[in-house]
């Protein structure tokens, strides 16, 4: 089998150490079918013999055959290979966009690739990183073997370079199936005898007992996929009589004819209206995409999942506001800049949306912000009139999203910053972070940074926490509020950091912190070199105002030669402050 020759493939595992196994317990009968299968692979140039330091553990799968007889594929375990591969980026595309693009069509072809695996060949490097143990021998391919999880995006990227000539509105890849969809049949043929060709100059063979030529509908993915709808395979319910009272049989016979009539989804037309319907329970949320054309409405998708324990402590407010975004933001690809009606049995929803939001929680504040990019209407409807999404999210059927990390709260945004993004834009130092982590530049001083609804954030390492990346223009006001703790007092630059790097983050934020600390007047005036006397100490104005200050007097200590005088008034005056060369009796005159 001739192998592609413009492309090798090579596994990237950066800088990591060989990995060793042992070699699994097998059977005497299945040693020797892998011998067998080793020299009829050797036969073919597909592995040869190897003294690689690196090693995977190879076993039988059986397979029965349609006769009834039992054969055997040899398999890799290459679990601590892939652990070390660092992937490809080229990525499969969407399901959802290629269901949309095949309702479209009149004239589809589906056309199978044949094997495709072990014509990608192995960079000499790559080669050795495949080596498996075998009782006897040590093996790798010179081939891309089966196990590699890094394989369909090899395959999306090859077949996406080799088939550019004639990609376009008309033609998409899905890991080693082509497929083809017109409009008309001229356009069809103009359009396979392209592909054809390309395949043919690439060395690309197709499978003609499992490719379609010219169909109207076809089966992908479990779905039946035809004009203007795709219907769920797979539902099979039998007709089972019951002998009941004729109400109950009737109820019987309805629902057994819906649960055994597929259902239909419905794609998106340019001018239909769109609904979207979300609930939230503390088991779950879910919601349901709709279009409404021609005064009827049909289904476009469903959506549900469980709530992680952190949003089982949302209030109800925060729990149907994030049914709503999270619902936004899986169905951004069809949603986005589209005029959406947005309906919800939570009527508070529809007046945060176009209210202040100043005196919201920071929480709720970053929800709607996330809203804003989004031309979205509330609408309140009854509790008894919203079946569909309700009983999604109290029967939830996808596991719960993976934690991400916690946005903290901050004062900036309850305060009333709606226009955060726009102040990190204004500024050159964050404009520059961000476009680094849009670009996916990893740096060291962004390898933490994050966009969420083009805000940037900072995650704290070891923790599943993040912080604000803080404009300069807030800087300040941000050390003020910090430094100067109204039960504490002014903290030191230390102190200072310390409580700040919880919440906030900038690039310089600990040297801003050091200057501003050595800046503020109160902390200059609390900190006096040893020759300053007690009549050249400027109090500020709220330490004037107060009356009747007690002092205790404190003896010179042993190792210093300095009297000490205590202030007792308030906590926000200077704890001690040292007094040189006086005598006693300047202490009462104080």
């Amino acid at each position: 089998m001739k192998q592609y020759q413009h492309f090798k493939h090579h596994i990237n595992t950066g800088y990591s150490a060989p990995t060793q196994c042992k070699q699994f317990k097998l059977s005497e009968r299945e040693h020797e079918v892998i011998n067998d299968k080793c020299k009829e692979l050797i036969t073919k140039k597909i592995i040869e013999p190897s003294s690689s330091p690196w090693s995977s553990n190879c076993f039988l799968v059986p397979k029965r055959n349609d006769d009834g007889s039992l054969t055997y594929n040899l398999h890799m375990d290459y679990s601590s290979l892939n652990k070390l591969t660092q992937p490809n980026q080229k990525k499969l595309p969407n399901v959802d966009s290629i269901f949309m693009k095949l309702q479209e069509a009149k004239f589809i072809s589906c056309l199978q690739l044949a094997s495709s695996y072990h014509r990608v060949p192995l960079d000499d490097e790559s080669k050795e990183k495949t080596s498996f143990v075998t009782r006897d021998n040590l093996y790798h391919w010179n081939v891309l073997p089966y196990g590699i999880h890094d394989a369909p995006n090899v395959f999306a990227q090859l077949y996406a370079d080799s088939l550019l000539p004639v990609t376009d509105q008309e033609l998409t890849v899905f890991n080693d199936v082509i497929f083809v969809f017109t409009q008309t049949e001229e356009q069809h043929l103009k359009k396979m005898n392209q592909l054809l060709e390309c395949l043919r100059d690439n060395q690309m063979y197709i499978n003609l007992g499992q490719s379609k030529f010219f169909f109207s509908e076809i089966n992908f993915a479990g779905h039946n996929i035809q004009q203007q709808a795709v219907i769920r395979m797979g539902w099979d319910v039998k007709d089972v009589k019951f002998h009941w009272k004729n109400e109950h049989q009737l109820v019987f016979e309805n629902l057994k004819k819906t649960l055994s009539t597929a259902p239909v989804l419905s794609r998106i037309y340019p001018e239909s209206e769109l609904i979207l319907r979300t609930d939230a329970s503390i088991e779950g949320i879910g919601s349901c995409l709709s279009e409404k054309r021609n005064g009827v409405e049909k289904p476009v998708c469903f959506l549900s999942r469980l709530s992680i324990q952190a949003e089982k402590q949302y209030s109800i407010t925060a729990l149907e506001l994030l049914a709503v975004v999270w619902s936004l933001e899986k169905l951004r690809h069809l949603v986005f800049q589209r005029k959406l009606k947005c309906f919800t049995d939570h009527k508070a929803i529809t007046y945060l949306h176009k209210g202040p939001k100043n005196h919201l929680p920071s929480g709720l504040v970053r929800m709607l912000l996330s809203l804003e990019e989004y031309d979205v209407d509330f609408y309140h409807v009854a509790g008894n009139a919203h079946e569909v999404p309700d009983t999604l999210s109290r029967f939830p059927v996808y596991p719960p999203v993976p934690e991400t990390p916690n946005i903290v709260d901050v004062p900036l945004l309850s305060i009333g910053f709606d226009n955060l993004d726009q102040m990190q834009n204004n500024d050159n130092e964050i404009q520059k972070l961000k476009r680094n982590v849009k670009s996916e530049l990893r740096t060291v001083e962004n390898e933490h940074l994050f966009l969420k609804n083009n805000v940037l954030f900072k995650t704290i390492p070891l923790s599943n926490r993040a912080t604000i990346v803080v404009p300069s223009n807030l800087r300040p006001y941000v050390i003020n509020n910090i430094h100067e703790d109204p039960i504490e007092g002014h903290l030191s630059d230390s102190q200072t950091f310390r409580r700040m790097a919880s919440s906030y983050y900038w690039p310089s934020m600990k040297q801003d912190i050091s200057t501003f600390v050595r800046s503020c007047c109160d902390c200059q005036t609390s900190n006096q070199p040893d020759s300053v006397a007690v009549n050249q100490i400027i109090y500020s104005q709220r330490h004037q105002e107060r009356a009747d200050i007690s002092c205790a007097v404190i003896s010179p200590s042993q190792d210093t030669d300095h009297t000490f005088y205590r202030n007792t008034l308030n906590a926000n005056a200077v704890p001690f402050v040292p007094l040189s060369n006086m005598q006693l009796s300047g202490h009462s005159e104080i």
